[in-house]
């Protein structure tokens, strides 16, 4: 055999027996404390981002500790009890309305479900803007009263009976036809 040739085995086998060089391994260990944190802010609402600068750690690392299973069965099992309190909460605005005629609620129902613009949606025209405070509030019943009757006509919501003779008794000073003319003899 030449030299090349007893050289080049002769490097082959130091190759081999040498250890490779591994790849830079990064240590993913994360103390409890730092996933507990992590998954309350993220339970909190923060954002990945607000997340891993807040903590010191990369956006990947929070979204593998927010995404693992054990967390999400946790919001998992939060969402169900969540949904399963929705019948009384219902139950308790139902009869914060009805029964203990709470104004405030009312208004924030009906415009948290779009009945009633929010004060950002409210444009003031120069009309209103003269108006008295008496005038002011009477228009704003007006309004809401047409909003309220509106939605009854187009949603075929049933109301509780002062609220509907209100209603009448608003539309027929409205028309300027007394409520007993509404319907005439012999057409109903």
């Amino acid at each position: 055999m030449s030299r090349i040739t007893t050289n080049a085995i002769a490097l082959a086998q130091d190759v081999s027996r040498t250890k490779p060089i591994q790849a830079k391994k990064h240590s993913p260990h994360i103390s409890s404390a730092k996933i507990v944190r992590i998954e309350r802010r993220h339970l909190e609402g923060q954002s990945s981002r607000e997340i891993a600068r807040a903590e010191n750690c990369g956006r990947n690392t929070v979204s593998r500790i927010v995404k693992a299973p054990e967390l999400q069965e946790h919001l998992q099992r939060i969402r169900e009890r969540i949904w399963g309190m929705a019948d009384f909460a219902a139950d308790v605005v139902l009869e914060a309305i009805v029964q203990k005629r709470d104004v405030r609620i009312s208004y924030e129902l009906l415009r948290d479900i779009g009945v009633l613009p929010r004060a950002s949606q409210i444009v003031q025209q120069p009309a209103q803007l003269a108006m008295t405070r008496e005038e002011r509030d009477d228009w704003q019943t007006r309004a809401i009263a047409s909003v309220i009757a509106e939605r009854r006509r187009v949603f075929g919501i049933e109301l509780p009976n002062e609220m509907q003779q209100a209603l009448d008794q608003g539309e027929a000073a409205e028309t300027k036809l007394p409520i007993a003319d509404k319907h005439p003899a012999g057409e109903q």
